[in-house]
């Protein structure tokens, strides 16, 4: 099995800030870190009205090549189909690449599947309109059973969504090996015939956290596979850690 060095990481990581109380200085500030000497991150993650700041904090910063992710129907799933699909498109406006919608996990779980179905492929009809990328977040922590998981990611995979992801890190269950395998499984079922990525985020927070995810993945699909066209890393202190543990600035 792969040692996956700091730099390979760094490259897969989406750098996230979503706390309510962000500001667009606290935005610079992250991007500021989106591209050191072990490299540069896929992508940041801010809220939809901290696009704007996403984008001058990276030009600010003279970095080019790091997509700006977002989020709708965030954090608990619980939006229209008409607000969530307003939202994808407002934020594409402000200069969105990449869009991280979560689940109607709540109204999955009480057997509407049609809510979910509809919002997922109304999103990811409106962002592939736009040539943007869609992350669907499962909230696995909430769907409670693997038969939950299994159906989320099938749900997902029908809308069109191009990665499956784990968390919104906003509950107290995020990532877990578990949840990861079942959506790997669900990438690899026989019926479906597209690449289709993983992002894990929700409580990965160092080297070894990471290195222990990117072991599964490489056991089930390849190490070929470990790049950010197939492989993302939702996180802030990850980058934070790998830097000091590893002597880069």
């Amino acid at each position: 099995m792969s040692t996956f060095n700091a730099q390979q990481i760094v490259a897969l990581i989406d750098l996230t800030s979503l706390n309510e109380t962000d500001t667009p200085a606290d935005i610079h500030k992250l991007c500021s870190k989106a591209s050191n000497s072990a490299g540069t991150v896929a992508a940041v993650c801010v809220y939809p009205h901290l696009i704007k700041a996403a984008r001058e904090g990276l030009e600010k910063a003279n970095i080019s090549g790091v997509a700006i992710a977002t989020v709708v129907n965030f954090p608990h799933g619980r939006d229209s189909v008409e607000k969530t699909v307003h939202e994808t498109r407002k934020a594409i406006e402000h200069g969105a690449d990449e869009i991280d919608v979560v689940l109607p996990y709540e109204a999955m779980m009480k057997g509407d599947e049609q809510h979910a179905s509809e919002l997922l492929t109304a999103v990811c009809q409106e962002a592939h309109a736009h040539k943007r990328l869609v992350k669907v977040i499962l909230e696995t922590g909430a769907l409670e059973t693997e038969e939950n998981i299994i159906r989320a990611c099938e749900l997902s995979i029908e809308a069109g969504t191009d990665f499956l992801k784990t968390s919104t890190g906003k509950i107290k269950v995020g990532a877990t090996p578990e949840a990861v395998d079942l959506m790997i499984e669900s990438i690899n079922a026989e019926h479906v015939t597209r690449e289709v990525g993983i992002k894990i985020s929700g409580g990965v927070r160092t080297q070894a956290d990471a290195q222990n995810y990117l072991e599964l993945i490489e056991s089930r699909m390849s190490d070929s596979w470990i790049n950010p066209q197939h492989v993302r890393i939702g996180a802030s202190s990850l980058l934070d850690e790998l830097l000091q543990n590893n002597q880069i600035g």
